[in-house]
Order: C-alpha cells, then structure tokens, then sequence
C-alpha cells in the first residue's frame, strides 16, 4: 500500500520497481536530501559524489554521506503557497535547493504565486520514534516548520500541549505554523480506527472485570449463604 501524494513524488527521486524497492539511479538528487536520506551503498567501482565523504567499504560496496542531508525538521528560508495538485508537483521540480526553498498548501492568510521569506527560528529534534516525533523551536518571528514526516491520516499535533492545525508541505509531507517563542511540538500518529479499537477493547475489559466481580459474589454467596441472610 503507497501513500498517492508520496507516489506522485516519485520522479523526483527514484525510478519506481514493480515488484522491488524504488531504484535510485542518482544519489545527489535535491529531493532525497529533503527526505532526510544521509547515506548510500554505492558500487566500488563507482566514485562518489564530488565532497560525499566515504564512512567505510569493503570489495565490492562503498558507504557514502550525504554532505547536504536536511533533518526531519527545519525552518526553510523561503516558501510559496499553491493550490496543491499539478501546480505544486510542477514546482517542485525546479527547486534544487529544499533547505533554503519549500511548498506548502493553502496557507491561509499568505499570498499564492511568489516567495515568502520564513520567520528566523531554530528548530531542533528532541526524539523522534515511528510514531511520535519531538521538536524544540525557537522563534523570534512566526515561522513555518516543515518536516518530511509522509503525511498519512492519523497524524495529530500539539504545540506546547496545545491541539494545532497540520499542513501539506511538499506535496506529501507535514509542517505547521508557529507564532513567536519558545515551543515544543509533538506530533503523534494516533489514525481514528487506533482511537476507536482502544475505546472499544478498554470497553470490553471493563465489562469483563465488571462481569468477573459479579460471578465471584454470587459465587461467594451460594457457598456461604449465611453472610447474605438479614439478621
């Protein structure tokens, strides 16, 4: 099962397999250094990248790093708002640098069309787990935090403990808005039928426990009728 918005990136990365992963036929490609891809295995007799520093090799692999890896989380310098779609893939496929240039989907209250210059903020990682991922902020403007967490539905977010409005950003990832200061923002994959199922088995234990209770007293009654008859 794929994501469809993350399949419709696929020409910007990889060259999709029918039945095996996505083959990547060029490491240096902008998009995957947003996708917070740091290394490759790359044939020994191939060079790496012009400035990609070899982390270890043995006769046939060689392990590279990608010099130009974002993190899971930033502020980009700059981004523009589009009505998603066509329009956004199309845009994207210019953009060589995602650090410093970004997308993001109807954004309320920003302009469509043109660069927007992101608020200065500092965003750090605090943790980050399959399904929970922790991001300290410091913002002296209100900024624009873009992740490349997929955005599949379920995810839920909360800045400084605060339930907070997710956005599409490149396409097929998360980012939000945040106002100036110092924040943490939690983002938790919790989809509703994982809500609905623990609702439901919290449910039938308490009326298993309940229905437990009840069998032992009456069990306890019918051995000792004498605790149970008025006096």
């Amino acid at each position: 099962m794929t994501f469809w918005p993350l399949f419709e990136t696929y020409p910007l990365w990889c060259v999709p397999q029918a039945v095996w992963f996505n083959r990547i036929d060029d490491p240096t490609k902008p998009f995957l250094s947003f996708l917070n891809v740091r290394y490759f295995l790359i044939p020994d007799s191939i060079d790496p990248p012009p400035g990609w520093p070899t982390i270890a090799e043995d006769l046939t692999l060689r392990l590279v790093e990608n010099p130009s890896v974002l993190p899971r989380a930033f502020a980009p310098a700059e981004f523009q708002v589009t009505h998603g779609g066509q329009e956004e893939l199309q845009l994207m496929e210019g953009i060589q640098d995602f650090r410093r240039l970004g997308v993001v989907e109807r954004l309320v209250g920003q302009p469509t069309g043109v660069w927007i210059s992101n608020g200065n903020a500092s965003v750090r990682i605090l943790s980050y787990a399959p399904q929970k991922l922790s991001i300290g902020i410091t913002a002296r403007q209100p900024t624009l935090v873009a992740t490349s967490v997929t955005a599949w539905p379920g995810w839920r977010l909360e800045v400084d403990g605060v339930r907070s409005a997710l956005l599409h950003y490149n396409h097929a990832f998360l980012s939000f808005a945040i106002p100036a200061g110092n924040h943490r923002a939690e983002l938790r994959y919790m989809p509703l039928g994982f809500v609905l199922g623990a609702g439901v088995t919290s449910a039938t234990l308490t009326g298993l426990c309940v229905g437990g209770l009840i069998r032992r007293r009456r069990r306890e009654t019918r051995l000792n009728p004498a605790e149970s008859t008025p006096s």
